[in-house]
């Protein structure tokens, strides 16, 4: 599994928030990204799918705000450079999630990318990146965190505490 490296101001600019799409399987990955990334980073985070984001949500998000796309079999070209281009008008940060595959799609310099996969299990990969992303998210952020022992259900396992 490759990756690039993450700006450390993805991590800390935390009043744009952080907005996480996809779709089809990409969207049902944006939402537990999102999910995981607000609970381990106290990061404002949501989840929208790509042409919902695009009919009115991206109004909202503007300069220091960053969009996290998770691209899938589903995400057509066209909206990903749609939301690209669209974002870099805001003056909002860009970055991808997505297989080799999808690489040819190049709009964006910052992406994790997964072994080629079917689509099928593309989406859990990606959520298992959004999951690590979260962690290092946590790490910039200055978020310590500590393990419960007490707890089972993994996405309780984490608790934040600031420094």
């Amino acid at each position: 599994m490759g990756t690039h490296e993450c700006p450390a101001d993805f991590a800390t600019e935390r009043r744009g928030g952080l907005t996480v799409v996809g779709r089809g399987i990409g969207y049902a990955s944006a939402a537990e990204i999102s999910l995981k990334i607000r609970e381990v980073t106290g990061i404002r985070s949501e989840a929208y799918s790509a042409p919902d984001y695009l009919h009115g949500p991206i109004g909202a998000d503007g300069q220091g705000a960053t969009l996290l796309v998770v691209v899938t079999d589903e995400m057509e070209d066209e909206i990903a450079a749609s939301l690209i281009e669209q974002c870099s008008q805001r003056g909002m940060r860009t970055v991808m999630l997505r297989s080799f595959e999808h690489s040819h799609r190049r709009v964006t310099p910052t992406s994790w990318c997964p072994e080629s996969m079917d689509n099928w299990c593309l989406g859990l990969a990606l959520v298992v990146v959004g999951q690590v992303l979260s962690l290092r998210l946590a790490n910039f952020a200055d978020v310590r965190l500590i393990l419960h022992r007490d707890l089972t259900k993994s996405t309780h396992g984490v608790t934040r505490l600031q420094i």
